[in-house]
């Protein structure tokens, strides 16, 4: 089922910073939220559909798989992808550029042996830091990136999409309900111009609705659409690089155990280099036994890993538009692409 999410008003989705009321003045956010909150969205909207009570929610909603979740212009009704770590951009240029591979023969802690490429720019000019901060159009992605030609990378700033408006909240003490002294703060509230496009399996809603969305239970429209998925590029060569559309968990930290191992269900291949940002922080909060969940270190969105693989064409059916996540792969996490590269 195919679903596209519209919010009315601001949301706001808590990162993995604490933040203690009275020491802390500002509450800082996430955008886009993790595959976590869209999942526990779609357990309780389907819970209040069919009066399930919280405490056989997650038995009733045990099949839930989210398979995509990627965001929507409003303006031009694009899924956005987030800004690839191989890419770069000019200070004065719109379009990005990709990196390419080189010998690892720089000085660096970074194992030659392990790793015998590295990415760089082609230029020494100053760049303008894109990473967590763009996006790219389904055009640009599907047809230029993942083929590995530059034509067209048109970028899309989160500032297009969000607009950020500060919300001031102070606390209440809970016995009377009085305002406390000294707990005065702010909430950096999103207001999106974008959709939110869900595919997930293993229960249904109804074709249309209302749910609640983010930290304050904002009400949000959904509706049942249908939506082509991302095709993968002809491989004529066997240099693949995996992409994250959605952060993912892996037990080494960085990179999943497979391309450790350097094999996926008997496919074997070589790990040439990787591109990936800062890990992002996993939270939340547990409703049923109502206490915080363990804190997960998370590779995020955007991060690129480049493989040389003889049985590229085999390998890409395995892997393109699923999870390679590790932990919480049924939620959304570590949905990946596969395109092409050159050395």
């Amino acid at each position: 089922m195919n679903i596209e999410i519209t919010a009315f008003d601001t949301l706001f989705f808590k990162d993995g910073k604490p933040f203690t009321m009275g020491e802390d003045t500002w509450a800082s956010g996430i955008f886009p939220p993790p595959p976590s909150v869209i999942y526990g969205m779609l357990r309780t909207t389907y819970a209040a559909q069919k009066n399930i009570p919280i405490n056989l929610i997650e038995e009733k909603t045990r099949n839930l798989k989210i398979n995509n979740l990627l965001l929507k212009s409003v303006d031009n009704s694009s899924e956005l992808f987030s800004f690839p770590a191989d890419l770069y951009k000019l200070k004065k240029e719109k379009n990005a550029k990709i990196m390419h591979l080189k010998n690892n023969n720089i000085i660096s802690n970074i194992d030659k042996e392990k790793y015998p490429y590295v990415l760089s720019p082609d230029t020494n000019k100053k760049l303008d830091e894109k990473f967590g901060k763009a996006y790219l159009d389904k055009v640009s992605f599907e047809g230029n990136y993942l083929q590995n030609t530059e034509d067209s990378l048109t970028l899309v700033d989160s500032d297009e999409i969000l607009t950020l408006e500060s919300k001031l909240g102070i606390g209440k003490e809970k016995g009377s309900n009085q305002t406390s002294e000294g707990k005065l703060y702010r909430v950096g509230m999103n207001r999106p111009k974008v959709k939110f496009v869900v595919d997930f399996e293993g229960l249904e809603l109804e074709n249309e609705g209302f749910l609640k969305f983010g930290a304050e239970n904002k009400a949000a429209h959904y509706k049942r659409v249908d939506r082509k998925d991302v095709q993968f590029p002809n491989f004529q060569n066997g240099y693949i690089k995996i992409y994250l559309s959605t952060p993912a968990i892996f037990k080494l930290g960085s990179v999943p155990k497979f391309i450790d191992d350097g094999n996926y269900n008997g496919i074997e291949f070589e790990l040439l280099t990787m591109a990936i940002g800062k890990p992002v922080y996993i939270g939340g909060f547990d409703m049923k036994a109502r206490k915080p969940k363990p804190m997960k270190k998370a590779v995020p969105a955007g991060s690129v890993y480049y493989l040389k693989c003889d049985k590229a064409e085999e390998l890409v059916k395995e892997l393109h538009s699923k999870s390679i996540s590790e932990i919480y792969p049924e939620q959304g996490f570590g949905i990946c692409y596969c395109g092409i590269f050159s050395i």
